[in-house]
């Protein structure tokens, strides 16, 4: 669906993100060897002299870390997936025109905003995900007058998928 021409200026690469989460059964890996070590090595155990703590206290704040890592990895991959089922289930909206109230406000991280035919954009550099359009490079095709297509996901807070210049 989101297939470059020769007019494209942006186009997502959101069909190329894994959204099967195999890195998370990294995590599960992890947790089980940590479980493991605790459970029948003196690693721990060593561990927790060193830094004199004790080994519960040292499994829990370690265990921790691992279901942080994995409920945040595990959040990125939901993301991905309803951004693609989206996309797959054509929830996208095209319009076309001329670029408007263009907007830079340029603080710790540079935030855009622009019109086209009366829909609103705005984005971060920083902050939008990676398979949205940022304007990361800071290029001055996104100006007033400049006239484009966009294909977007309202539901996604207008997330840019592709722009086509007229």
């Amino acid at each position: 669906m989101l297939v470059p021409s020769s007019n494209s200026y942006f186009v997502s690469e959101i069909e190329a993100f894994s959204s099967d989460p195999v890195s998370l059964i990294g995590f599960v890996i992890a947790a089980v060897i940590f479980i493991v070590a605790y459970k029948y090595t003196p690693f721990i155990k060593h561990l927790s002299e060193t830094v004199n703590l004790r080994p519960s206290t040292i499994f829990v704040l370690s265990f921790s870390f691992i279901l942080i890592g994995f409920f945040a990895t595990l959040s990125t991959y939901l993301d991905i997936y309803q951004v693609q089922q989206s996309v797959l289930e054509n929830k996208t909206q095209l319009i076309s025109g001329c670029i408007k109230d263009h907007q830079v406000n340029q603080s710790a991280s540079r935030e855009e905003s622009f019109s086209v035919s009366g829909v609103r954009f705005a984005y971060n550099d920083y902050v939008t995900a990676s398979y949205f359009f940022s304007n990361k490079n800071h290029e001055s095709f996104i100006r007033n007058g400049q006239c484009v297509s966009i294909l977007y996901l309202p539901n996604f807070k207008n997330g840019i998928l592709k722009i086509d210049k007229l």
